[in-house]
C-alpha cells in the first residue's frame, strides 16, 4: 500500500505515519514480518523522492535486526548497505554493519549485480577499495557469468543481467578513481566507465519495467555526475525514460541533482543525503 501510494503525498504521509505507529509497537518481535515492514518502508521513503534521510534510517534499524536471516530480504540489506556507503553521508557505522561471506559469485538477481560487488562498495565507503579488484571481477564475469542454477532465463534476459552487472562494475570504478584516487572527471579512466555504462545501458533498450531496467538509476546516475557534452543530453533522455516506465519520483529528483550540477561550475552533492536507488 505505501509503494501505490507514494504518488500522492497527503496519502502517503498518512499512511507512512500509521505504519511508523504500528512498526514502533511491534520492534521487539524479531520475525520476518517486522524487518519486510522496514524494507518496506526504506523503499517507500526513498522511492517518494523526498530530500530527507529518513530511508537511512529504515537501513540502520534493519542493521539491528537481520543477524543471520538468508534469502531475499538478506539480499536486499546487503545491496542496501552497500550502496548507502557510496552515498555522500558514507556507509552505516562500523557497529551496524554485517560481514559479507560471498563462496561464489552467482549473480543476484535482486540487486543486479554479482554479491562480491558489495563489498567493493562497502570498502570504497571505507576508503580502502582498489580498481584492480573490480576489473578482475570483469575479466571474470567476461569469461562466465554465473546465474542461481534455479532459475530459468531467456538469451534476452541473460544479455540484460549481464550488462546490468557491467554497468554497476564500472559505477564502482567511477567512484573509485573520483573519491579515493583523485581522477578528474575528464580524465580517460573516468570517461571510459561513463562511456561503458552509457553504452551497456542502450544496449538492452527498449525498456521494461518487468526487467533490469528497474535496477539501472544508480549506474545512469553515476555516469551523469561525470558525464558531459552530449553524453549529459544521453543520461537526460535515460532518467526522463525511466521514470515514464517505473513512475518513481525519486527517478526525477536524480535528475534534479544532475541539472543543478550540470548548470554550476562549483555545484556539487556532497550536502545530500541522496540515494539513487
Amino acid at each position: 500500500m505505501a509503494m501505490s501510494a507514494i504518488h500522492r503525498n497527503e496519502v502517503f504521509e498518512q499512511f507512512l505515519a500509521h505504519s511508523l505507529h504500528h512498526l514502533q509497537q511491534d520492534l521487539f518481535n524479531q520475525d520476518d514480518s517486522v524487518l519486510q515492514t522496514i524494507k518496506t518502508l526504506c523503499i517507500s521513503e526513498i522511492y517518494s523522492g523526498r530530500c530527507d534521510s529518513a530511508w537511512r534510517i529504515h537501513v540502520a534499524g534493519a542493521a539491528a535486526m537481520v543477524g543471520a536471516r538468508t534469502g531475499i530480504i538478506k539480499q536486499w540489506y546487503q545491496s542496501m548497505e552497500a550502496l548507502t556507503a557510496l552515498t555522500s553521508r558514507g556507509p552505516l557505522n562500523n557497529d551496524e554493519i554485517h560481514p559479507i561471506v560471498v563462496k561464489e559469485a552467482i549473480l543476484d538477481l535482486y540487486s543486479g549485480y554479482t554479491p562480491d560487488l558489495n563489498d567493493v562498495f562497502r570498502q570504497i565507503g571505507k576508503g580502502h577499495a582498489t580498481a584492480d579488484t573490480v576489473y578482475e571481477m570483469i575479466q571474470r564475469d567476461q569469461m562466465e557469468l554465473r546465474f542461481p542454477p534455479d532459475v530459468q532465463l531467456d538469451k534476452a534476459e541473460v544479455r540484460q543481467y549481464a550488462a546490468c552487472n557491467t554497468a554497476y562494475q564500472h559505477c564502482a570504478l567511477i567512484h573509485i578513481y573520483r573519491k579515493l584516487e583523485n581522477y578528474d572527471a575528464t580524465s580517460p579512466e573516468v570517461q571510459y566507465c561513463v562511456r561503458t555504462i552509457l553504452d551497456t545501458v542502450c544496449g538492452i533498450l527498449p525498456m521494461n519495467a518487468l526487467s533490469p531496467w528497474a535496477l539501472l538509476t544508480t549506474p545512469i546516475f553515476t555516469a551523469g555526475c561525470e558525464a558531459a557534452g552530449d553524453d549529459r543530453d544521453l543520461v537526460r533522455t535515460l532518467l526522463k525514460d525511466l521514470h515514464s516506465t517505473l513512475r518513481i519520483k525519486n527517478i526525477l529528483r536524480a535528475l534534479d541533482i544532475l541539472e543543478h550540477q550540470w548548470s554550476s561550475k562549483h555545484a556539487e552533492i556532497e550536502s545530500l543525503d541522496f540515494i539513487p536507488y
